[in-house]
């Protein structure tokens, strides 16, 4: 279907549907296109081989494309990430040079799908320049009009209006289009394409933003594309941040319903728990916690491993050299909350020992004390919009357990809390803290519910198999 482009390294079919550059599920009615219309845009040419080491430096390669195209901080809340399964249905399996990531609103009404090709040398930023200059030749609105036919639509309801294409300041070069299907009696489908071009040292990258929607753009593509050429240029990341990174909580870990949570302004600051304590500084989670402890005689050794593992300003800040610590975001649904964080050791037994500090007999003492005062101090703070404190609580009771954690990683740790407060009606709030270490890294996972947490199970063992596939997890430094 439609003329090949010849390219460098080869023919490359236009919007075609074996191996082709672009497939669309189209349904009967126009909420199913929302909901299954999806335009998923593959590279045009393989500009040859991956590679990921040169003259021992890490270079540009496409093992390192979900950091690239890890983009959900720059698209809506409404939108998840696309699960492995729905990726592949939709942008089909990827050849050995390139990866895909795609994003979906719940209702569907808007797609977002990117794909990423590596070429290493010279020759590969010669073939992108041509992908990019022939880019109308490569998108059609006619083959995209017959692939919707092939849909079951009939051919004389579908109206396909004409496009220009036009440069964009992203990248080193880059050129979009926007493609107007309308559907008679249904509506109309947007196709918003860019396709960009970016250098990094002697290697390149082709990155292709998809983006489909019914009512109106929910992104801007340039933002996306900004994003992924700033973190190409400026190279690729540890292999201690890779790790990290796979084994954070995503979005297409949890169930249907939630959603990430942003911080908003109005929120209040953790309290500080001990007279002239200063307000921990943005990023450092543990910060409230941490000062908490340290009036805590029995907190002696947590306080250790706080100070050993405790989040760290900036979200890939690190320790030392030879130590990395990631927080994931903060998802919620109602009440309840779910987070993670890794951090990175340089070998397997420090990572061990971050354990034998957990399970010495003073920390589940400690860990009584420590939710007690945490969980009073919190709602004796004063309100947002008040400078009087809150009339006084009753005695938070607390029980810190150590139930069977998941069956997951090589070595694991689980602390239930579970805080009864009667002078809210003795609503009981609980608190799950599972630790899995898998080689040298050490994943936290929490949750919190009123009454039970229901998801932990699942949740960490997606976000751990994750982790025990990353490479490098297991060898030392």
């Amino acid at each position: 279907m439609g003329d090949d482009v010849i390219a460098p390294y080869g023919p490359t079919k236009a919007f075609g549907t074996e191996g082709g550059t672009m497939n669309v599920h189209v349904g009967r009615t126009l909420g199913a296109l929302a909901t299954a219309g999806v335009v998923a845009i593959l590279p045009l040419t393989s500009a040859g081989a991956v590679g990921a080491e040169r003259d021992g430096a890490h270079v540009l390669s496409v093992v390192d494309a979900p950091y690239y195209l890890d983009v959900h901080d720059k698209v809506p809340p409404s939108f998840r990430q696309l699960t492995p399964d729905e990726l592949t249905e939709i942008a089909g399996e990827q050849p050995p040079d390139s990866a895909a990531a795609g994003y979906t609103t719940e209702d569907g009404d808007a797609f977002l799908v990117l794909t990423f090709t590596v070429g290493k040398g010279r020759s590969a930023w010669s073939a992108f320049q041509h992908d990019l200059a022939h880019a109308e030749e490569a998108y059609r609105g006619e083959d995209l009009a017959h692939m919707l036919t092939d849909a079951d639509l009939s051919s004389d309801q579908i109206t396909v209006a004409p496009v220009e294409w036009t440069d964009v300041a992203t990248g080193d070069a880059a050129r979009t289009a926007l493609f107007n299907v309308d559907i008679a009696g249904l509506g109309t489908i947007h196709f918003e394409v860019l396709v960009m071009a970016v250098r990094s040292g002697a290697d390149a990258a082709l990155v292709v933003v998809a983006h489909a929607f019914v009512v109106a753009p929910a992104l801007a593509v340039t933002d996306i594309a900004d994003e992924i050429a700033a973190r190409v240029k400026s190279g690729p990341p540890s292999p201690e941040r890779t790790i990290a990174q796979a084994g954070l909580v995503s979005i297409g870990d949890l169930p249907a319903g939630w959603s990430e949570r942003t911080v908003a302004a109005s929120d209040p600051a953790p309290p500080s728990t001990t007279e002239g304590a200063t307000e921990p500084t943005d990023g450092d989670r543990l910060g409230p916690a941490r000062t908490a402890a340290k009036s805590i005689p029995s907190c002696k050794t947590f306080v250790a491993v706080l100070d050993g593992s405790g989040r760290v300003p900036a979200q890939n800040g690190t320790r030392d050299s030879n130590e990395l610590t990631l927080d994931g975001p903060e998802f919620s649904l109602g009440p309840a909350t779910a987070s993670s964080g890794v951090m990175v050791y340089p070998t397997s037994a420090s990572a061990n020992e971050f354990f034998r500090l957990l399970r010495v007999p003073s920390t589940k003492a400690c860990l009584t004390k420590l939710y007690a005062k945490i969980t009073t101090d919190g709602l004796n703070a004063p309100t947002t919009n008040s400078r009087q404190r809150r009339a006084k609580a009753a005695t938070v009771r607390v029980e810190v357990t150590t139930p069977h954690p998941s069956p997951v990683g090589d070595d694991r740790l689980l602390f239930r809390v579970s805080a009864e407060v009667p002078s809210l009606g003795h609503v009981r709030v609980v608190s799950e803290q599972e630790y899995v270490r898998t080689g040298r890294a050490v994943a936290q996972y929490t949750f919190s519910d009123v009454e039970r947490v229901s998801i932990r199970d699942d949740v960490v063992r997606a976000a751990s198999e994750r982790l025990a596939a990353a490479p490098g997890v297991r060898r030392d430094r």
